[in-house]
């Protein structure tokens, strides 16, 4: 496929969604203050009908109006494979040279495009930021991620390393799809905790610093309570303790296991233990992070 150079592909999952959060999510990419935007292509898990046919019609609707040279697409699979190879079935249709990840419940800030997109630099295989998380009550607040950015460049290729021991990196994430398939895309075998995987081989896919962040929420994340997480979270939890053993196994790190630990406050960032084949374990970097912060002048 003939790939335009600087243009962005959103990406847009979708399984069992209402049609209002989908259709939010595609406005959400549709007013970005930006010339970027190439695509937005929405990609249906095996929805459960009539679900599935309604989101295609939503899709086939909305690409039927005018969006200043903004396509908007619509694929599917007639049964549910995955998150992790719904992902890479959407991203091998991806025209433009980057992708932006957009779950099909969440929307993306006006400026989300633009800013990720000014740091893509050469070099560059991934830009995330920060994102604000809004639960159903009213609650929210702003996950910051600046520290453990900081920290993963500093223990980058050691068990401290933050990027294999938390969650921190999840939403708001523009990647260099040439990049991406360079380590495989999202592993198809592994249906929770994908991202773990993905995010660790590329950040060791080449030398540090091939991974950036930027300040500022730029991502709004839905906290709904009947959403996956929620209604599982001790399975869910063990998928992704999985997930970081094996992106540990396969970084050459010594670990029989890893374990979760807790979600720290006040940014809600889950933590897990990887521990050593002789018993030990290595301390969670959150405990050590907090008393360097001080030295660094950087917040968590």
């Amino acid at each position: 496929m003939n790939r335009v150079l600087s243009d962005v592909s959103v990406v847009v999952p979708v399984f069992n969604k209402p049609l209002w959060q989908i259709q939010r999510a595609i406005i959400s990419a549709l007013r970005q203050h930006t010339t970027y935007t190439r695509e937005i292509i929405i990609f249906d898990d095996g929805s459960f009908e009539p679900d599935g046919r309604r989101v295609q019609e939503l899709v086939e609707r909305m690409a039927t109006q005018s969006h200043a040279g903004i396509d908007i697409s619509f694929h599917g699979s007639p049964d549910q494979q995955g998150a992790a190879v719904a992902r890479n079935n959407a991203i091998r249709k991806a025209r433009g040279e980057y992708v932006m990840l957009l779950d099909a419940d969440d929307e993306l800030h006006p400026d989300a495009i633009k800013k990720l997109r000014e740091q893509m630099h050469a070099g560059i295989d991934l830009v995330f930021s920060d994102h604000e998380v809004v639960k159903s009550n009213g609650d929210r607040w702003v996950r910051r991620k600046a520290s453990y950015h900081y920290f993963h460049e500093r223990y980058w290729g050691s068990p401290y390393d933050p990027l294999i021991q938390s969650t921190y990196v999840v939403q708001c994430q523009l990647i260099r799809v040439s990049a991406f398939f360079e380590v495989g895309g999202y592993p198809d075998n592994i249906r929770v905790g994908e991202h773990a995987w993905l995010l660790c081989k590329l950040a060791y896919r080449s030398s540090p610093g091939n991974i950036a962040h930027i300040p500022g929420a730029f991502y709004r994340h839905y906290w709904y309570p009947d959403g996956t997480y929620r209604r599982n979270i001790v399975s869910h939890r063990q998928s992704v303790s999985a997930a970081f053993h094996k992106t540990a196994k396969e970084l050459g790190i010594d670990v029989s296991a890893v374990e979760f630990i807790a979600r720290f406050k006040p940014y809600r960032v889950s933590h897990y233990r990887l521990i050593r084949k002789d018993g030990l374990s290595f301390k969670s970097p959150y405990l050590d992070y907090r008393n360097l912060i001080f030295l660094h002048n950087t917040t968590i």
